[in-house]
């Protein structure tokens, strides 16, 4: 037997044998029972009164009714403060306006985040994305040399070690950049003898 989709409300089918009718109409019958006492249940003081629980894990220990709402209060990790609502099996996050304004909200303009005399590394960010542009002067030669750039200010940090490639012209600056997660930027000469001379490039990456 196949179920409706939002139900879950069984139905026979062309396929279905006569001989098991029977147990075919009793859970036809089940399905039709448990939906109606689902919907009665919403209409109940205790489906329409939130679940008021003031950590997650004290909210979670809570059974509600089936779309009921429910709130944390006061959890030690703030992130979980907030309305929740009840699937049928777990506490469900909504999200609220505050975390729609956390994934979207913008810088107004790129910011200078490290600057020296061998050049910049400016950024720009928007909700949990940053863009980050590497204008630098001049390079280590040797072969396998690196370089430093500098550190990230906090809040423009990944939230794990990144590398990154990059490919000059002819082949005259191949490197690998990394920036880990503590927000330490350096550049490791890819190969035999490097270009000395100026580069840049942009990358893209995922903010702590």
């Amino acid at each position: 037997m196949k179920t409706t989709p939002i139900y879950g409300l069984p139905y026979i089918e062309p396929a279905d044998l006569v001989s098991s009718a029977p147990a075919q109409f009793k859970t036809m019958a089940e399905g039709f029972e448990t939906a109606l006492n689902e919907v009665d249940s919403r209409n109940t003081p205790a489906g329409v009164k939130p679940a008021i629980a003031t950590t997650l894990e004290a909210l979670a220990g809570i059974a509600g009714v089936t779309g009921q709402t429910g709130y944390v209060t006061a959890d030690p990790a703030e992130s979980n403060n907030g309305p929740y609502c009840w699937t049928g099996s777990a506490w469900l996050r909504y999200a609220t306006m505050n975390d729609i304004a956390a994934v979207t909200a913008a810088d107004p303009e790129p910011v200078k985040l490290i600057e020296n005399t061998y050049g910049t590394v400016t950024g720009y960010r928007r909700g949990k994305t940053a863009t980050i542009r590497i204008s630098w002067k001049s390079s280590a030669t040797g072969s396998w040399n690196d370089g430093i750039f500098g550190t990230l200010p906090e809040g423009w940090r990944p939230p794990m070690d990144l590398n990154f490639s990059y490919g000059g012209r002819d082949g005259a600056n191949q490197k690998v950049i990394r920036i880990k997660a503590d927000g330490y930027m350096t550049y490791d000469n890819q190969g035999g003898t490097q270009s000395n001379s100026a580069f840049g490039c942009s990358i893209t990456y995922a903010i702590a």
